[in-house]
């Protein structure tokens, strides 16, 4: 099987890297890993979501997958999940994606009219899980997308 591991920098695939590294039968070069059953290659895209889309469409037009997984930290704020917890993100927002108002509040690009809540690729403002991932027995979450992080602890 040939399977894809993105992550927007190394720091995030790296323990997964070097545990696949260490179990590999061949270590092609930095990117590609061949285990017994499978050819897994690491593509680090860069951070926010720009990145990963550009990154992500130059890589796959030119190789294909039988598996391709988005992995990282993912901002894991809840307190239930530990880093290394491995979920399935069930749906996704975009959390900055919209207009500063003159007063300093945020408005999403559907409040304003900018796109239509159920405008591909959204379904009620989210981008919803394909059909394959909502069978895997694993906990689900609801993620947000962000190209902007605060500095504080909170």
């Amino acid at each position: 099987m040939e399977i894809l591991l993105v992550s927007a920098t190394s720091k995030e695939i790296n323990p997964l890297y070097q545990m696949i590294k260490e179990e590999a039968k061949d270590f092609q070069n930095e990117e590609i890993i061949v285990t017994s059953f499978h050819r897994v290659r690491f593509l680090v895209t860069g951070v926010g979501g720009v990145a990963t889309a550009a990154s992500l469409s130059a890589h796959l037009s030119h190789n294909k997958y039988d598996l391709a997984i988005n992995m990282g930290i993912a901002g894991a704020f809840s307190e239930a999940l530990n880093l290394g917890d491995v979920v399935s993100v069930g749906e996704d927002r975009f959390g900055d994606l919209g207009i500063e108002e003159a007063d300093g509040s945020f408005s999403d690009l559907f409040a304003v009219g900018l796109s239509s809540e159920n405008e591909f690729p959204f379904e009620n403002g989210k981008l919803g899980c394909t059909a394959a991932w909502s069978s895997l027995v694993l906990p689900q979450v609801r993620a947000i997308t962000v190209n902007k992080v605060h500095g504080n602890d909170e």
